[in-house]
């Protein structure tokens, strides 16, 4: 019975240990598909997506994230798509679709957020542009029929005074003329 209890009880330390051992060798070594890309690399692809011109098949590599990391395809037409979207509105719809779309890490999730209030920024300057230079154009237009009815005062001031200048020659009423001789 000894030697049972002694066998058993170095079975389960054994197992124990195994499993152990298997489970420190398992976190170890994640498989490169499973991470996420760090954020500087991240921030990287978005850059230079947005600020190279349209790529050739052979240099395309140069502004996408590497396939072992996870979401890369993902990711590279986000940017893509984004930054070839002149439009604050279709960005944000895109940023909304890629958050909507998978549980992100912290920094990614940050990142995102970064963005988006970026975005909704430069869309609140976009209007507010739009809004002035209509109100702009108003004014100019405002300041042509001014400008219009200024000289067109200008013209009738400057007849006033040749008239006033140059006074009409009296007229000799016809009954003098023939009553004096």
């Amino acid at each position: 019975m000894r030697l049972l209890f002694l066998l058993l009880a170095l079975c389960l330390l054994s197992a124990c240990h195994s499993s152990q051992k298997l489970n420190t060798e398992h976190n170890a070594k994640p498989l490169p598909t499973q991470r996420y890309a760090p954020v500087a690399m991240l921030f990287k692809t978005h850059y230079t997506a947005c600020n190279t011109p349209v790529l050739s098949t052979t240099n395309k590599q140069v502004n996408t994230l590497p396939a072992r990391y996870q979401q890369h395809q993902t990711l590279n037409l986000f940017f893509t798509k984004w930054c070839n979207s002149p439009s604050t509105t279709t960005q944000l719809r895109l940023l909304k679709t890629l958050v909507a779309q998978k549980v992100w890490p912290d920094e990614y999730a940050v990142y995102f957020d970064f963005i988006k209030r970026s975005t909704q920024d430069l869309r609140t300057q976009k209007l507010a542009n739009i809004t002035l230079r209509k109100t702009l154009k108003s004014k100019e237009h405002q300041l042509e029929k001014a400008h219009s009815a200024f000289i067109e005062l200008k013209k009738q001031l400057a007849q006033i005074e040749l008239q006033r200048l140059n006074p009409p020659a009296p007229t000799i009423p016809l009954q003098q003329t023939q009553e004096a001789p």
